[in-house]
């Protein structure tokens, strides 16, 4: 576990299951902890100043947590209609794969969910490495809420209408983002979501579509 003293009272610790361990150390309400911050591959802790960083870190290093506890909650399906993948010709290209077999691939995976970029955007660990795909040079001015995408080593789901460099690869009929819900995304941080596909005619029977 690497971690660093960020500043006085606030540790930075970089782990491959981020998500998983800021719940933990939560969960755990280790004593002397203030606020815990988790991101894809961080956690920020600011604890108290009568808490010594080592002690703390050791504490933290003793919990037991993995990927693996989050396989027993039951994974979240997402439906992906591929057809709206308006840059396919892009990811094939960098990929050299059938679209087919690209499809088949992005679906077989679960993957670990955390957010960034804006509210609700959904970043997806655990990309299968013959799909990763570089960012676009010039980002889109308007990609519409729901689009699932790749950048670099992660896919993702815009959860708003928003610009982004994100290769698009097909689009949800979920909502991703509501605002005047006490849970404002319908996917926690570090569960698991796993993709289904879903025809055009059935995204737009999807709740009326759109």
């Amino acid at each position: 576990m690497n971690w660093i003293d960020f500043s006085e009272n606030v540790m930075i610790i970089k782990h491959e299951n981020a998500t998983v361990l800021a719940d933990a150390v939560r969960a755990t309400k280790l004593t002397g902890v203030i606020d815990v911050v988790g991101s894809d591959e961080e956690v920020a802790i600011q604890y108290s100043p009568d808490c010594k960083s080592e002690e703390l870190i050791e504490r933290i290093s003793q919990l037991e947590f993995s990927i693996e506890q989050n396989q027993n909650v039951e994974i979240i399906e997402v439906p992906v209609c591929y057809e709206l993948g308006e840059d396919f010709e892009n990811v094939l290209e960098m990929t050299g794969l059938d679209k087919e077999v690209f499809i088949e691939t992005h679906i077989s995976n679960a993957y670990q969910a955390s957010f960034g970029f804006i509210p609700g955007f959904i970043y997806l660990k655990g990309l299968s490495k013959q799909l990763h795909c570089s960012r676009k040079q010039t980002p889109s001015t308007k990609i519409p809420a729901g689009s699932v995408g790749i950048g670099g080593e992660k896919t993702g789901v815009y959860a708003l209408e928003s610009p982004g460099g994100w290769q698009i690869i097909g689009r949800s009929p979920l909502t991703f983002f509501n605002k005047n819900s006490s849970s404002p995304s319908p996917i926690p941080s570090g569960r698991l979501v796993k993709f289904f596909r879903i025809s055009l005619d059935e995204f737009n029977d999807w709740n009326g579509g759109s």
